[in-house]
């Protein structure tokens, strides 16, 4: 994504992040519906940046949830055939370049927010940052859900289940491992 093409996708999101907040919006509570990126069910992304948060590089931590590499790296446990071994790999190589924007978004974000002294980020622009952080981290979770409905879907009716389980068992040990970071605090 070029410069001007994110200054775009940055300007179209905070236009209406400000309109809202002029209102008197924002909190999302008072029974009013949630609109913009998270309408759906942000609740996996909202999870993940508050688990993450303490986390070195956010961005980081989300690659590690890429479920067509989870399921790459268990490939003897699921006894994988060379054929599914190659789709797999062909889906995950499109899912990353189908990711990579977003990710550099994300860390941009976060070099921004990291910044002290006169070029300290505003309370507005780290608004702003939390936002455009959330909306791509859900992107980028839509497009792991895709992806995994994809690679489970090349695999033989035999190993789908076993699959799923090794998904399962790594999403519980990478929130373990995000509650570790966070010592004193419930899980959530």
């Amino acid at each position: 994504m070029t410069t001007r093409q994110l200054s775009l996708v940055a300007f179209l999101l905070i236009v209406p992040i400000m309109a809202e907040a002029q209102r008197g919006g924002g909190g999302g509570g008072g029974g009013k519906p949630k609109r913009g990126f998270g309408a759906a069910d942000g609740r996996q992304a909202d999870s993940i940046i508050r688990n993450l948060t303490d986390s070195p590089s956010f961005s980081k931590d989300l690659q590690k949830a890429n479920p067509v590499e989870t399921l790459l790296k268990g490939k003897k446990d699921l006894k994988l055939t060379s054929d599914e071994e190659k789709d797999l790999k062909a889906i995950n190589e499109t899912l990353k370049d189908a990711v990579k924007p977003f990710f550099k978004t994300i860390d941009s974000v976060s070099k921004e927010n990291k910044k002290t002294g006169e070029y300290a980020p505003t309370q507005g622009q780290m608004l702003i940052g939390r936002q455009l952080t959330r909306a791509y981290a859900d992107s980028v979770m839509a497009r792991y859900e895709a992806a995994e409905q994809e690679a489970t879907a090349k695999l033989a009716a035999e190993r789908r289940q076993a699959a799923t389980d090794l998904l399962d068992k790594e999403a519980k040990d990478r929130q373990a491992e995000a509650q570790a970071r966070r010592p004193g605090r419930p899980p959530v």
